[in-house]
């Protein structure tokens, strides 16, 4: 009987991934609103975690008897750091795809690979194998090779430095979580962190003065958001389980998938197939990276 591991949850949610930055791109390139939408992906998607809700048993910190006030208190401590981690990230993000194309800022978004990998060690403890080592370095060449001299129009510095401050927040809330599941289960765990994530970003619009634009932006976007939150819960939810059972350096890895999929999304549904040749390249050495860290090629 086949059994899922953390690579196939992984897998699957690079799907998901892909889909969700190719709707995200589509919308953003021509919207600025990028804190409403960040609020709306992250409130949205709440109704379709509840039916996981169903699937598991549920533990939050603190409510449950073998949880003591002690631990409780961590898993709030790291659960509200990824809340605002992931928060802090999604309004980088959305605004850096105003700035960038999905087969530009993909490869470059993939040095969240690196701080996944630095912070898994400093705060997890979490050390790589050798063969981990060999498909991240894949995985990130790939990337580089994709990201290196993109095409005038594909990209723009202001745009470049937002993907890389996300991809750095990436990588630091994927620890978060990591240390945050130790005491809750994956879907309580999904449920409160986008309530706390969003919260935040709640907070940054009442700043703005910005809840006026709410509502006009989800009627004039209605089946986006709906696309955007189905893809973007499942997506994350798949995450969550992965990093759950699996070291995070190369459940992050796998994640890369994603880059492959956005990539080939970009060219061939947006349009964007400039320097052609060096993507398909970087492509190819993501692949061979995540096979090196399933195991399928082995290293010596």
């Amino acid at each position: 009987m086949f059994t899922f591991t953390w690579f196939e949850f992984a897998l699957a949610s690079t799907f998901f991934t892909a889909a969700f930055w190719l709707v995200c791109r589509n919308l953003m390139k021509t919207e600025n609103d990028h804190a409403v939408f960040a609020l709306l992906i992250q409130w949205v998607p709440l109704v379709f975690f509840l039916p996981f809700l169903a699937f598991e048993t549920i533990r939050i910190p603190g409510f449950e008897g073998n949880v003591g006030s002690a631990d409780a208190s961590m898993g709030w401590f790291w659960l509200i750091l990824a809340g605002v981690a992931w928060a802090l990230q999604q309004v980088l993000v959305f605004k850096s795809l105003r700035f960038t194309s999905a087969s530009v800022r993909e490869p470059v978004y993939q040095t969240k690979l690196l701080w996944a990998a630095l912070f898994a060690v400093l705060l997890a403890h979490e050390v790589p194998a050798t063969g981990a080592w060999l498909g991240i370095a894949l995985v990130l060449l790939g990337a580089l090779v994709m990201a290196y001299r993109s095409p005038a129009g594909e990209s723009s510095r202001e745009g470049l430095i937002l993907v890389l401050s996300s991809a750095a927040l990436t990588g630091l809330a994927y620890v978060f979580d990591k240390l945050a599941l130790a005491y809750s289960s994956v879907t309580a765990y999904a449920l409160i962190v986008s309530v706390v994530s969003g919260s935040v970003i709640a907070l940054h619009l009442t700043r703005e003065g910005a809840w006026n634009r709410l509502l006009p932006f989800a009627r004039l976007h209605v089946r986006t958001l709906l696309l955007a939150s189905v893809t973007g819960a499942l997506s994350y939810w798949l995450m969550v389980k992965a990093i759950s059972v699996g070291p995070v350096g190369s459940v992050a890895a796998v994640f890369e998938i994603a880059m492959v999929l956005t990539t080939v999304g970009g060219i061939v549904l947006l349009g964007e197939r400039q320097a052609l040749g060096r993507k398909v390249l970087g492509m190819a050495l993501a692949v061979v990276g995540a096979l090196v860290l399933r195991g399928y090629l082995a290293v010596a």
